[in-house]
């Protein structure tokens, strides 16, 4: 798994106010942590604002049940802001 992992447990641990060792990548968000979709909108905003993306609204819709669902989450919207940002470069340098 990404190095993700331990910036989402420890959000994850920061939000619910948690042990680190209790939260892991099988904990399940709403039967272990007992998320509302409250809690989901909080620690997404958190998670956008640490690792400076912006999060799809169909991301709170996802069938996110764990902890490894929110990383796998996270790597694909990284991934894309990634292809975005290389084919900007790509048409910037075309165009020069």
């Amino acid at each position: 798994m990404s190095n993700l992992l331990p910036i989402v447990i420890d959000q994850l641990t920061k939000h619910f106010k948690s042990e680190p060792n209790l939260i892991t990548a099988e904990t399940r968000l709403v039967e272990d942590l007992q998320a509302d979709s409250f809690d989901f909108v909080e620690v997404v905003f958190e998670l956008e604002t640490r690792l400076d993306i912006v999060i799809p609204d169909d991301f709170y819709t996802s069938k996110l049940k764990t902890v490894e669902d929110i990383v796998l989450a996270l790597e694909e919207v990284i991934a894309q802001k990634q292809a975005a940002l290389s084919n900007s470069t790509e048409v910037e340098g075309a165009a020069t």
